[in-house]
């Protein structure tokens, strides 16, 4: 099967953690995580600068297996670190009652095994 691209740019982000998230549920490594909502859309949750932040720059999916590909402009940023969460759709073919696998390549992956709807699960980094 070719992994299909959704060609639709995603959202801006938001400043801050999902709604419900505790802020400590957050990983002490501060890598991303991912998670879905009870409306079946995906969160991607990154850590960094707050006027500079991670964002999704493209997604992919392959059957139950979405690639998240994060970027950062070029520019200043400040010292601080602040979670930014995306809200994206999930692409055409993804079934949020099944588990999900999310590739955040540079950073590792998040399994959403079973996925549990209002949880953000924090990838181990690789």
């Amino acid at each position: 099967m070719t992994p299909e691209t959704d060609p639709t740019p995603p959202p801006l982000p938001t400043s801050g953690l999902p709604p419900g998230v505790d802020g400590t549920e957050a990983n002490p490594a501060s890598l991303p995580g991912a998670g879905l909502t009870t409306d079946g859309r995906l969160w991607v949750v990154t850590f960094g600068s707050g006027s500079n932040p991670l964002t999704v720059a493209q997604v992919d999916a392959d059957r139950q297996t979405v690639t998240v590909h994060l970027t950062q402009r070029d520019g200043p940023a400040t010292a601080d670190l602040v979670p930014t969460t995306t809200t994206l759709e999930l692409p055409d073919g993804v079934d949020p009652g099944q588990p999900v696998t999310v590739d955040l390549p540079g950073f590792g992956t998040v399994e959403l095994d079973p996925p549990t709807p209002g949880r953000v699960v924090w990838a181990t980094g690789g």
